[in-house]
């Protein structure tokens, strides 16, 4: 992910996170002559609109093994 400096960082975005979530990545924001802040990052997760039958099937295998992965713990 590109940062203000024009340099890159990784972040690792854990499974389950949501859209709008927010995160902050120390020391990589505006820097000032006293100190350099942090940068915020909000995640914004894009939903297709139109899936193939094929994505969708898939989508529902998913969903299946999700529900029976539940129900055992």
């Amino acid at each position: 992910m590109p940062t203000l400096d024009g340099s890159s960082v990784l972040l690792k975005i854990k499974s389950g996170t949501q859209s709008g979530s927010k995160h902050r990545v120390k020391g990589r924001g505006i820097e000032t002559t006293a100190k350099t802040g942090d940068l915020i990052v909000t995640i914004d997760v894009h939903i297709p609109t139109k899936v193939s039958k094929e994505e969708r099937d898939i989508i529902e295998q998913l969903a299946e093994l999700h529900n029976t992965s539940d129900k055992v713990k």
